[in-house]
């Protein structure tokens, strides 16, 4: 069974060696590098002089990026890893195990925490098989075309923020726009799109997005994080009662999700707030699709 890790990469001279040391057990690694101008090429040489490098033109395009490196992988399986992101020891070799294990499936979702705030975390997709129907689409917040949603034990990677981010801070707002230009009905792209104006305290923006993505259920844990963030935007905007009935809508679809009962506590009368804490003491957080309080 070969592993290969695919990396897309651009001015990460901060954050390469470490990645790299930390995939030292899989048999190839392949890097896809956008047009980096600083020392990470060098560097990753340096540390890996095996990997295998592929240019990519950057054409505002995380996808192609993503299949570009692909398409010179050779492993039975890719490993999706960033730049700013490690995987802890034995994750390869449980990666190994869980293929074994499981041999109809063609994807492999692991346990992601935030370096330095393992509070923080989520699940998602971080190895595939390598066939041809599996590929990558969307410009950012990129996906596969397939997710089978099992979780890996003892697969674990950390992810952080990589300082080339602070060089274009609105590429996210810019790609999602184009994505939904181009596909308005995208479940995935409303999500996101919504909450980049959210971010940015737009509300009158963010609001009609995320009343169009809960009004279709799709992929079930997002929709229950877009029913919480459309109850944030109409709390902040003075709708009490819009933002209590958003917040049950998050929690119909997550009931156990602690951020959604303490933020129905916040906005609700005394009494009623006593009830939606101890709900929330009890909490597991199971179903969300972001853990941001535990």
């Amino acid at each position: 069974m070969k592993i290969t890790a695919t990396i897309i990469c651009k001015n990460e001279a901060d954050h390469i060696e470490e990645c790299l040391r930390s995939i030292e057990d899989v048999d190839q690694v392949v890097l896809c590098d956008t047009g980096s101008t600083d020392d990470t090429v060098a560097l990753a040489l340096s540390v890996r002089p095996d990997l295998t490098l592929v240019h990519f033109p950057w054409i505002d395009h995380f996808a192609e990026a993503r299949n570009t490196a692909l398409d010179a992988a050779t492993g039975d399986w890719c490993l999706i890893i960033d730049c700013d992101e490690t995987i802890k020891a034995g994750t390869v070799d449980a990666l190994r195990r869980a293929i074994e294990a499981n041999p109809t499936t063609n994807t492999l979702r692991f346990l992601c925490l935030a370096k330095g705030d393992e509070s923080k975390r989520h699940y998602m997709v971080r190895a595939h098989a390598r066939i041809p129907s599996v590929r990558w689409v969307g410009r950012i917040h990129e996906a596969l075309t397939e997710d089978s949603h099992i979780i890996v034990d003892g697969c674990v990677l950390e992810y952080g923020y990589s300082t080339a981010h602070a060089s274009d801070p609105d590429r996210a707002l810019r790609l999602l726009k184009i994505d939904h230009s181009e596909n308005p009905e995208n479940p995935r792209t409303l999500y996101y799109l919504a909450r980049e104006y959210m971010y940015r305290n737009d509300y009158s923006s963010a609001i009609p997005l995320l009343q169009k993505r809960v009004s279709n259920l799709g992929f079930r844990a997002e929709c229950a994080d877009a029913w919480l963030y459309l109850a944030r935007c109409y709390w902040a905007t003075m709708q009490g009662d819009q933002a209590r009935a958003a917040v049950l809508g998050s929690l119909l679809l997550a009931p156990d999700c602690k951020e959604s009962l303490l933020f129905m506590a916040e906005i609700s009368f005394p009494e009623q707030a006593k009830a939606w804490n101890r709900f929330a003491e009890v909490a597991t957080n199971e179903g969300c699709l972001f853990v941001r309080k535990t």
